[in-house]
């Protein structure tokens, strides 16, 4: 598969190991703020009911599990790990054991959640390895201590650096920051004192101004300082951080199908940009890693033309389609293979301009396929559309026009050959400047007027006499049968000779002559009148 697709940035995020680093620095601009169009969520692919089911209570109806979102896929073992973790915060003496102090009551919460669950920190780790293994890394031992404090009401925040995350306790008041990788430092809580210290230092050197200290509270002013350009993140966010994870995990043992399914469910909690970078990145390489034009296929395509703002630009959306229309439909011979592809790409396509384009080109290669093998009242239907679509298109007005003369060649009704081609002028009003569409309408118009006339019809002739002379007045480039031209004025000739008005039999044959001098039936018929 070429990789056409890739930007700049794609590429280097591709190659690199280290892709947490790598998103931190190659952040493309994003509005990620109110409904997007970018991931939705039936779209997802879940790993069992129980996830779906996880995503639909937190998205839907925004009641999260949040036991359930940490511990995604593991149907059989939620329950069990959930229940046997509630149970131990339950059989937790925190108020007497922990204390009043709010630093003693972490500590006391800290140390007994890690000597229960946590037996070894390992980078590469799921939340479901802590009940499985004792396993844990910063992100799923994050998620542990914060449902321990949300159990016991302790108020906290999750704070985020580029590549770490840990929770921090009491945030307003004592800050008691909680390690999640190194268990001999635990829990620290920082004293009014040192914040005041800390404060009062930077002050000395300059990095807060005398205003900033009185106006500002020091535990305000040393949570911006002390934590720098640390980011704060919700437990829903962490979980979209563990989906991010293990996108990671995946894309590095080139699971890449797999790997970008994990990063769509982490954009669904955590709309950042190197979420939206890493959705890309693990979009292109499974895109690259597809050699079969199918279902799979079309939905990344689609995918990927959500993208502008990073590079993906239309054609190259269109140029993929086009490259499996050639080998869906004209190597392999499958429409129908080819609708299946085309109705998955256009359900998610989200820009209405491409969706019009893309339909164009079905419309008009499905069209042009069955043309070529002349079936021509099947490939009707197909111009239909994609006249509708490109109206000024001349390739689309030649074919078209051509199946509508196949079709009405084998009529012998004048009037319903006249009622379609005014039906096809009504619909498509650009016909009206094609000169083989006219050409066969004012045939048309000069079938009627003739037959009319030899049904007795005169007022109703005339009106088709007028309407088709006023078309060649009009336009003296159309190509009209001279036998055609004879037999209509003879006939309308004919109808006044036989009611003796000869005068007027002369005038209606010098009108055909007018139109065609050389016609020899009409010449022949005003020497008899002579």
């Amino acid at each position: 598969m070429n990789d056409f697709f890739m930007n700049g940035k794609a590429r280097r995020l591709m190659t690199s190991k280290y892709l947490w680093v790598l998103f931190a620095l190659a952040i493309v601009s994003t509005d990620t703020h109110g409904q997007d169009t970018l991931v939705w969520l039936s779209e997802l692919s879940f790993n069992s009911p129980l996830e779906k089911q996880a995503f639909d209570e937190a998205i839907v109806t925004r009641q999260p599990d949040y036991f359930k979102l940490f511990n995604y896929g593991q149907i059989a073992e939620t329950d069990r790990s959930k229940n046997k973790f509630y149970g131990y915060l339950k059989g937790l003496d925190i108020e007497n054991k922990g204390g009043r102090k709010n630093s003693k009551r972490v500590k006391y919460l800290y140390e007994s959640v890690h000597q229960a669950f946590l037996t070894k920190y390992e980078a590469k780790n799921r939340f479901s390895d802590i009940f499985e293994n004792g396993y844990y890394n910063c992100v799923s031992a994050t998620g542990l201590y914060c449902m321990a404090f949300d159990y016991f009401k302790i108020p906290y925040v999750i704070k985020e650096k580029p590549s770490h995350v840990f929770p921090v306790a009491y945030p307003q008041s004592d800050i008691v920051v909680v390690e999640t990788t190194n268990p001999m430092v635990g829990s620290v809580a920082f004293s009014s004192q040192f914040k005041r210290a800390y404060v009062e230092n930077l002050r000395k050197q300059k990095l807060v101004s005398n205003q900033e200290v009185q106006s500002t509270d020091a535990t305000s002013l040393f949570d911006q300082y002390f934590f720098g350009k640390e980011s704060e993140v919700t437990l829903t966010e962490l979980v979209g951080i563990q989906y991010m994870n293990d996108g990671i995990f995946k894309f590095e043992d080139e699971d890449f199908s797999n790997s970008y399914k994990q990063w769509e469910k982490a954009y669904m909690f955590y709309k950042t940009d190197q979420v939206l970078n890493g959705l890309v990145v693990s979009y292109f390489k499974a895109f690259q890693s597809m050699t079969k034009k199918d279902s799979l296929h079309a939905a990344l395509v689609a995918k990927l033309s959500r993208f502008t703002k990073f590079g993906v630009a239309q054609d190259q959306v269109k140029g993929e389609f086009s490259n499996a229309i050639q080998q869906i439909l004209f190597e392999k011979g499958d429409p129908e293979g080819l609708k299946k592809y085309y109705e998955v790409l256009q359900k998610g396509v989200r820009n209405q301009e491409l969706k019009n384009e893309l339909a164009f080109v079905y419309e008009f290669e499905s069209g042009r396929y069955l043309y070529n093998q002349g079936r021509f009242s099947m490939a009707g239907p197909f111009f239909e559309k994609a006249l509708t679509l490109r109206p000024n298109n001349q390739d689309v007005q030649r074919i078209y026009v051509q199946i509508l003369a196949h079709r009405l060649r084998n009529s012998n009704n004048s009037k319903e050959i006249l009622d379609s081609l005014k039906a096809a002028l009504s619909a498509h009003h650009v016909l009206a400047s094609n000169n083989l569409f006219n050409s066969m309408l004012a045939s048309a118009y000069l079938q009627r007027f003739g037959e009319s006339y030899e049904n007795n019809k005169p007022t109703e002739g005339d009106e088709y006499r007028s309407s088709f002379e006023k078309m060649f007045s009009e336009n003296k480039d159309l190509t009209i049968e001279p036998a055609l031209i004879g037999q209509a004025y003879s006939q309308a000739a004919v109808y006044y000779f036989k009611r003796s008005q000869n005068q007027k039999a002369k005038a209606i044959l010098d009108k055909g002559l007018s139109i065609d001098p050389g016609n020899r039936e009409l010449q022949a018929r005003k020497r008899l009148l002579n």
